[in-house]
């Protein structure tokens, strides 16, 4: 089953299934919202992402899908954010 373990990585379960993990790190206004595309595409949808906040951030971060390929993210302070992002689709 392929995958890539590496800090922008995925991997592709035997289901279907695919998890993809990557950092993140932008510019966001306080309560704007950002954009950001997967190392992958998935296949059909992305039907679920998680943000953290790394402990240089101090922002409060949420996250959606906004189609295959991309999601955005959000956060309650402005600045530079660094965060870590785990995406689940098929």
């Amino acid at each position: 089953f392929s995958a890539t373990l590496s800090s922008n990585g995925y991997q592709k379960l035997p289901s279907g299934l695919i998890i993809q993990w990557f950092p993140v790190s932008t510019v966001v206004f306080s309560n704007g919202f950002n954009t950001v595309n997967f190392p992958i595409t998935f296949p059909n949808a992305c039907i679920q992402t998680l943000i953290s906040a790394s402990l240089v951030s101090a922002g409060v971060f949420g996250a959606e899908p906004l189609s295959a390929s991309q999601m955005r993210f959000t956060n309650s302070f402005d600045g530079l954010q660094n965060g870590f992002v785990i995406a689940i689709g098929y």
